[in-house]
């Protein structure tokens, strides 16, 4: 063995040893002894991609692919890494939790409907229905002698929604073969972070400003709404009204959500004295919170302009995150092979939709006034 060959087996192993220190505690002990015959230092990722590509192969990759049943043009990744990984019709789910892994990592990053919802995960994409319960007109009453006047009792408004599973494709992502056969290259963590990128920026954009027709209710589009006071900006008092004007315990919860823009427009609202208002972090560091109340940024709302909503506060956990929590590669062989590459798409189910009603106040958009 070469010199080469030597370091490039060495960078192997450590990597191997780093992933799989990772994702131990995400593995259960009983799935794993059913995989303990697989030679360590394979990536079956890589072997499935050499497969599909016919590049040559070593017989631990041959192996790895057969004990996996592999050899297809799909398969499974869980996204729910502390769950149970169990075996599907199509592939083992067991061994590529390294590109869910970077997935779920990243994906907060790209998507802060998800990161700061209420997040529902399914193990299958069949439609759900979530109640929607509005009980503010009713309130308890004192036990008589006399008894429960039925005649006065109003039952709950009880509606629902129902939350798809809408498919999303990531487009074709195209991988030289080069990389490949590149053992140092961590591919699965490389795709994980791809796809989290591409997936994470058009979900987040359906969620936030979604119509509700053939697509996700956005946050924003299902919040009742109130206008500032003055045209065109936001001002102290625009802040503290919209605050207020969430219902406790909602409010206790309430985060703002609004774009770094307008994150900064808020941050340099000042006093009579040119004092900066809001500087919440003992280091000076403005945006952190504003009243005491959570900054969630989010690049899909609005700037600051006339009948723009560039913000929103109250219970994020009000609306809803449905997602399918397995996600689906699939190879494209022939039609990059000019380019000695491999394409490949990826597919994520998710839906979302407001779970309170307007009239519970739970969460409202600050509208600026038209001009």
């Amino acid at each position: 063995m070469s010199n080469k060959e030597e370091l490039i087996a060495k960078l192997v192993s450590e990597i191997s040893a780093k992933v799989s220190e990772r994702l131990a505690p995400n593995i259960p002990s009983s799935v794993v002894q059913d995989y303990k015959g697989l030679s360590p230092g394979i990536s079956p990722v890589r072997a499935w991609f050499k497969y599909q590509a016919k590049l040559p192969m070593s017989s631990d990759e041959i192996k790895t692919l057969d004990a996996l049943q592999w050899a297809t043009d799909k398969i499974s990744i869980p996204l729910n890494l502390t769950g149970q990984i169990t075996r599907t019709d199509q592939t083992s789910n067991v061994i590529p939790t390294r590109i869910a892994e970077a997935f779920v990592e990243q994906l907060g990053g790209w998507n802060a409907i998800r990161d700061n919802c209420n997040l529902i995960q399914t193990s299958t994409g069949e439609k759900i229905r979530v109640p929607q319960v509005d009980d503010r007109s009713n309130i308890a009453a004192w036990l008589t002698s006399s008894g429960i006047d039925m005649t006065t009792s109003v039952p709950p408004t009880i509606t629902g929604v129902t939350l798809d599973a809408r498919t999303v494709s990531s487009k074709a992502i195209v991988i030289d073969n080069t990389l490949v056969r590149d053992s140092t290259i961590d591919l699965e963590g490389l795709l994980g972070r791809i796809i989290a990128e591409r997936i994470g920026r058009f979900a987040n954009n359906k969620a936030t400003v979604g119509s509700g027709s053939n697509e996700p209710h956005g946050i924003v589009t299902a919040s009742p709404s109130q206008q500032t006071a003055a045209q065109g900006t936001i001002a102290y008092d625009d802040l503290v009204g919209l605050i207020y004007s969430i219902e406790e315990p909602y409010r206790s919860s309430g985060k703002f959500m609004m774009n770094k823009s307008t994150i900064a427009h808020v941050c340099k609202i000042k006093d009579s004295q040119n004092r900066p208002l809001f500087i919440s972090d003992p280091s000076g560091k403005p945006g952190g919170t504003i009243l005491g109340f959570p900054i969630v940024e989010n690049r899909d709302m609005a700037d600051v302009g006339a009948s723009a909503k560039p913000i929103i506060f109250g219970d994020m956990k009000v609306y809803a995150y449905r997602e399918v929590s397995t996600l689906q590669l699939a190879i494209l062989r022939e039609r990059f092979i000019e380019f000695n590459s491999l394409g490949f798409l990826a597919f994520y189910d998710f839906d979302s939709a407001m779970l309170a009603t307007s009239t519970t106040n739970a969460i409202k958009a600050l509208q600026v006034k038209p001009s």
